[in-house]
This record gives structure tokens, C-alpha cells and sequence, in this order.
């Protein structure tokens, strides 16, 4: 059985948004198949957090077809690159000291984790 629970619940573009702020699930929508969202479960990871001027991503997946961006916390896509080797470093020197959370997404499902800059 999967339990899971939200600290904030947002409408937005027709449908709701929902963040567990500080876990590694964004959902939204409606959930239909949780093994979708599982899937991905603890192939990412993203360091140093907090983060001065860059963060160094690590992919322990196939990278066919992936993407991943980086979301403020309400929800704007601020960075978003293909994703073409499993470790990578990404420059976030522009972006203001804040929450933001890392989102990879393929077509196995998606994770999310937070970092702090």
C-alpha cells in the first residue's frame, strides 16, 4: 500500500497542483497508476544542497528521452535541458537564493527532490 500526503494543494490550469514540500513527490493531475510514479524511485540525486553557484546531478537510469528542469516554489520552470550522460553539472549562479526542486521526467514516470540555494 502507498500512503501519501501533501502540505500544499494549489489550483491551477484546470487541475491541481499538489507538493510534498519536503519529500520526492510532485504530482499533477489525477493519479491513476502508482507504479508510474514509482518508477523512477531513487535514480536521482543531486548535490550539494544548499548549492552556491552550481549543483552536480547524478542519473542511475537510462537517460533515452529524458529531461530535466529545475521549478521555483510556485511552480515556474526556470532551467529545463535534455539530459544526454548520467552525472552532469548544472549553473544555477543565476538564480536567487530560494527552495527550488529538480524535477527528471522520461517516460518511465518522474522524481522530484529539493534543493536550497
Amino acid at each position: 500500500m502507498v500512503s501519501l500526503h501533501f502540505r500544499e494543494v494549489y489550483l491551477m490550469n484546470g487541475g491541481f497542483d499538489q507538493w510534498k514540500i519536503d519529500g520526492l513527490l510532485y504530482v499533477t493531475g489525477i493519479i491513476s497508476n502508482t507504479e508510474r510514479i514509482m518508477a523512477l524511485k531513487k535514480t536521482l540525486t543531486v548535490y550539494p544542497s544548499p548549492a552556491n553557484s552550481e549543483i552536480m546531478v547524478e542519473i542511475n537510469t537510462q537517460i533515452n528521452k529524458t529531461t530535466l528542469s529545475i521549478v521555483n516554489l510556485s511552480g515556474k520552470e526556470l532551467i529545463k535541458q535534455h539530459v544526454s550522460n548520467n552525472k552532469f553539472r548544472i549553473d544555477i549562479s543565476r538564480l536567487p537564493v530560494g527552495v527550488y526542486f529538480v524535477k527528471l521526467m522520461n517516460t518511465n514516470g518522474f522524481e522530484v527532490c529539493k534543493i536550497v540555494k
